[in-house]
């Protein structure tokens, strides 16, 4: 049977029900990038990190006041995932992973950091586009 490591769903379920009760849904705009309490999740899914579980993400998609396509953002390059470099654009070593786009509530999202340049949203865009 395989190792696998432990990992703090308690804490996180702690912090989620707390987001859920006080937290007010925030209004993003498609091609931000905002911190996202995203959990703790199974397998190779994109977890949060930290103590509140937070990890960048950029809007793709906003469908309402309440619900968006969010993609996570990793510093590490996926070595098997479909992925856009969106380091120009972000100042530092980042990719755009593109397996793990999800719907989240906004509610998740904590606050804002950039806002990514119109040519790499559009890449992005385009890039979605082709896996769909």
């Amino acid at each position: 049977m395989q190792n696998i490591p432990e990992k703090s769903f308690d804490q996180w379920n702690l912090l989620k029900k707390d987001i859920y009760r006080r937290f007010l849904p925030n209004t993003p705009l498609e091609g931000e990038v905002w911190w996202a309490y995203l959990g703790l999740n199974i397998g190779h899914e994109q977890d949060g990190a930290g103590r509140k579980f937070l990890r960048p993400v950029l809007v793709v998609k906003k469908f309402s006041a309440r619900v968006c396509w969010a993609l996570p953002l990793s510093r590490q390059r996926p070595k098997f995932l479909t992925y856009l470099d969106v380091s120009v654009s972000v100042g530092t070593s980042c990719f755009a992973t593109f397996a793990n786009l999800r719907s989240i509530d906004t509610k998740r999202l904590e606050s804002l950091m950039f806002v990514i340049t119109k040519d790499i949203f559009n890449e992005i865009r385009n890039g979605l586009k082709e896996l769909l």
